[in-house]
């Protein structure tokens, strides 16, 4: 017996849209669920998988768009990649990161931004950004940014020269306000503070 046959009796047919509607429990974001196991041993898997019996490694990405649907014909095997693609279709995305902003925030790494500057700017994890940027996340909306990057003083909107941006780190490791060295190179105090944590301009660049 398969499970639509074994379930029968918690699932509703809508003829219009062809959705078979899971009537059982379901998680906060609607996908439904079931409790499997014995006493000790029972587990909660996701009726969407276990309606196409989904490997591991894959996730089940619904073509309709409807969580609690369990009808074969509109689960379809896929990546994360393809299933955050389907999200963002389908305006379900809850990311700040909008899909518009993304090639955006890509030439701004190319040009040399720290993507934790970014972050910030954007009000996101860094995580999620680096996640976007790479094409993790919004791979079908351009293209990832590539490895090479002007960095430090080569970078087209840098203010500071990497002689002066050890002068500043030596200078506070010294002693030195941090405030009064913004006020000296003429940029803001956050800058500094970035540059001391090696959030932006990293030794390394």
């Amino acid at each position: 017996m398969d499970f639509l046959e074994r379930y029968a009796d918690r699932i509703v047919h809508l003829a219009e849209c062809g959705c078979m509607i899971w009537m059982g429990e379901t998680n906060r974001h609607g996908y439904g669920r079931i409790a499997q196991g014995g006493r000790g041993r029972r587990k909660r898997k996701f009726v969407h998988r276990e309606a196409v019996n989904a490997p591991d490694g894959l996730v089940v990405r619904h073509s309709c768009n409807v969580p609690c649907c369990v009808n074969p014909d509109h689960l379809i095997l896929g990546s994360q990649i393809e299933n955050m693609a389907d999200m963002v279709k389908a305006g379900r995305s809850r990311s700040r990161i909008r899909p518009e902003h993304v090639d955006a925030l890509r030439a701004c790494v190319v040009a040399g931004c720290s993507t934790s500057f970014l972050a910030d700017l954007a009000g996101v994890p860094a995580n999620a950004l680096n996640r976007a940027v790479r094409g993790d996340t919004f791979a079908v909306v351009g293209t990832p940014a590539p490895a090479h990057r002007n960095k430090g003083e080569r970078h087209p909107c840098a203010k500071l020269t990497d002689d002066d941006v050890a002068f500043i780190r030596s200078n506070v490791a010294a002693g030195e306000k941090q405030s009064r060295l913004a006020r000296a190179f003429g940029v803001t105090p956050q800058a500094v503070n970035l540059i001391i944590k090696g959030r932006n301009r990293r030794p390394d660049q």
